[in-house]
């Protein structure tokens, strides 16, 4: 089974940032890794990976995303 996983560089999302073409961003690092991290990537919002059944419901179907 092949899995076609798009991908976008750093440059480019930062390039993106900001713009009315930024891919809403979410943070699934562990809970205590985000909270002791001294930068954190604007934008994101942090939600826990193995509850994403709790969250999809917050992303519109053709909304672009970066995990």
């Amino acid at each position: 089974m092949s899995l076609d996983i798009p991908s976008i560089s750093p440059q480019e999302l930062m390039d993106r940032i900001g713009t009315p073409h930024a891919p809403m961003l979410f943070d699934v690092q562990r809970r205590e890794v985000f909270d002791a991290a001294d930068r954190l990537l604007g934008g994101a919002n942090w939600r826990h990976h193995q509850e994403i059944n709790a969250w999809i419901e917050e992303i519109p179907p053709s909304a672009e995303i970066v995990v």
